[in-house]
């Protein structure tokens, strides 16, 4: 019985580290518990997205794993927090443009690909974004340039590389995904 007691204990006692707990958990695709998880994490902290180091990581998180779900609406609240407290910081505009692009609002959409662009001109998802939306308007000469640009900035990575901000997609990857685009 002593035993039983224990594992409910530790059952019900918080993560030591939440932000970690709620990031294994998105990873393995149970989003409702890392919302629960991050909705607790900040709320402890006041709702403050400038609190210490790891908020704005808890921000992306949160709307990453809200979009997952299809709440899209709170998904693009929770990237306009993160804009908001990270105005600099291009993973915050790359999501709320991922957002937008879901929701339907393509030029909102393109104008926040831009700005992560321009805040980190190395952001393959971004220019490849720019591209697909390219592509949409029938854009074949924006399509060929953000293309041109995302297999540039490729070039630098090996193929099992993750790509930066994709939750796990690899070099290799988004290369071949390139290569059936364009064929």
């Amino acid at each position: 019985v002593p035993v039983v007691a224990q594992q409910e204990a530790r059952a019900k006692a918080p993560a030591a580290d939440p932000l970690a707990e709620a990031r294994k958990l998105h990873a393995s695709g149970r989003d409702d518990d890392a919302i629960r998880i991050l909705q607790d994490l900040i709320a402890a902290r006041g709702d403050d997205p400038r609190s210490p180091k790891g908020s704005l990581e808890s921000l992306l998180l949160l709307a990453r794993a809200l979009a997952n779900l299809g709440r899209l609406g709170a998904a693009l609240d929770w990237c306009e927090r993160a804009v908001e407290s990270a105005k600099m910081e291009p993973a915050a505009h790359l999501l709320r443009a991922t957002v937008l692009q879901e929701r339907g609002e393509l030029q909102d959409a393109a104008e926040s690909f831009r700005r992560a662009i321009y805040l980190d001109p190395d952001c393959v998802l971004a220019h490849f974004s720019l591209a697909n939306l390219a592509r949409q308007r029938k854009d074949k000469t924006g399509t060929r340039k953000h293309l041109d640009n995302a297999r540039r900035l490729l070039s630098g990575f090996e193929e099992d590389d993750e790509i930066p901000q994709s939750d796990g997609m690899t070099a290799g990857r988004l290369i071949r995904i390139i290569e059936a685009s364009v064929e």
